[in-house]
C-alpha cells in the first residue's frame, strides 16, 4: 500500500464512519504528484459518498423507492409496487380487499389466512409462482385490471419490468397495469407481521390456492 493509499483509506474510512476529517492535514509531507492524486481521489469519493448518502436517506422517506427495493429483492415481482396502487385506484383498503377476495374465492376458506397471504403478496415475500390462477383472476376482478398482466407482474424479472415501466412513463407502452405504477406517492399502510406458511403435508385448500400454483 502506498502512502497515498494509506491516507485515502483514512479519509474515506472516517467519512463512512460518519466522523469526517479535513483533507489538508493528510496532504502534508506529500510530493506534488502525490498531493494531486490524493486530492483527485478524495474529490471522487466525496461525490460518490454524497450520492450514496442521499439515496439511503431517500429510501427512508420515499415509498416509491422502498417498494421498488422490495420488488427487486423479493420473489413477487413488482406486486409490492403495483398492488397498493391498484387498491387505491379501486378505492379499497387492504382489509376491505381481503374481505372481498375471501368472498370471491369461497366463504368456506380461512378469511384470516387469505388476508395473511395477500399481505405477503404486497410485501414481496410470497413466491408468485405458487399463487393460483383462481386467486389472480379474483384479484383482477376486484382491482379492475387484466389478469394476465397482473400475473406477469408477479412472475417477470424485475429488470424486465423496470424496462416496461420506463416505456410506460415515456408513453410507448399504453397498457393500464404499467401506467398505474407511475406517480405513486402515498406512504405504505401495511405492517410486516410474521406469517410462516405450513409444510405442504399440512396444507388446506386456502394454502393450496396461494402456494400450490
Amino acid at each position: 500500500m502506498t502512502i497515498v493509499d494509506d491516507r485515502f483509506e483514512q479519509y474515506s474510512g472516517a467519512a463512512r464512519a460518519g466522523e469526517g476529517i479535513e483533507l489538508a492535514p493528510l496532504l502534508d509531507g506529500l510530493g506534488q504528484v502525490e498531493r494531486a492524486e490524493l486530492t483527485a481521489r478524495a474529490r471522487r469519493f466525496d461525490a460518490w459518498h454524497e450520492e450514496a448518502s442521499g439515496y439511503q436517506n431517500a429510501l427512508k422517506t420515499s415509498p416509491e423507492l422502498e417498494r421498488l427495493g422490495r420488488s427487486a429483492a423479493g420473489v413477487s415481482g413488482v406486486w409490492p409496487s403495483l398492488l397498493p396502487q391498484l387498491r387505491r385506484e379501486a378505492g379499497v383498503d387492504r382489509e376491505q380487499l381481503t374481505q372481498r377476495l375471501h368472498a370471491e374465492l369461497d366463504p368456506a376458506e380461512d378469511a384470516n389466512k387469505v388476508g395473511q397471504y395477500y399481505h405477503q403478496m404486497e410485501w414481496g415475500t410470497l413466491p408468485a409462482s405458487g399463487v393460483s390462477r383462481v386467486v389472480i383472476e379474483a384479484l383482477a376482478n376486484i382491482l379492475d385490471t387484466d389478469p394476465d398482466e397482473l400475473q406477469g407482474a408477479g412472475t417477470a424479472g424485475a429488470a424486465e419490468w423496470e424496462r416496461k415501466l420506463r416505456k410506460a412513463q415515456a408513453g410507448r407502452l399504453p397498457k393500464r397495469v404499467f401506467a398505474r405504477l407511475v406517480g405513486e406517492s402515498k406512504p405504505l399502510s401495511i405492517n410486516d407481521e410474521e406469517f410462516s406458511p405450513p409444510k405442504a403435508a399440512d396444507w388446506d385448500e386456502t394454502d393450496r390456492l396461494f402456494l400450490g400454483g
